[in-house]
């Protein structure tokens, strides 16, 4: 069932009711009278799971990573074709 937010039209108090779409208002918990009206609120979405996106990656997926980009580093000081000598692997084309 949904959240509503109602306000009583006779004392003015404002309170938050789960109910189902096609009952009727309810009552005011203050004043009791039926004189209530819906509010217009900001909707809410809740996911059961957080996004892919908004996980940090595993410590080992980071260390990996680590890893690979300092071998790139390596690799890279190392290129003959650095110097402009060439090498089988990129022919110097940097």
């Amino acid at each position: 069932m949904p959240l509503f937010e109602y306000e009583c039209e006779k004392c003015g108090a404002q309170f938050e009711e789960l109910v189902a779409l096609e009952a009727p208002a309810p009552v005011c918990p203050e004043c009791s009278s039926s004189a209530t009206r819906k509010l217009i609120s900001a909707t809410t979405i809740h996911f059961e799971a957080a996004s892919p996106l908004d996980r940090k990656p595993d410590a080992k997926v980071q260390q990996n990573v680590q890893k690979a980009m300092k071998r790139k580093a390596v690799a890279a000081a190392a290129c003959p074709g650095k110097a402009g000598g060439g090498c089988s692997g990129c022919g110097g084309a940097r």
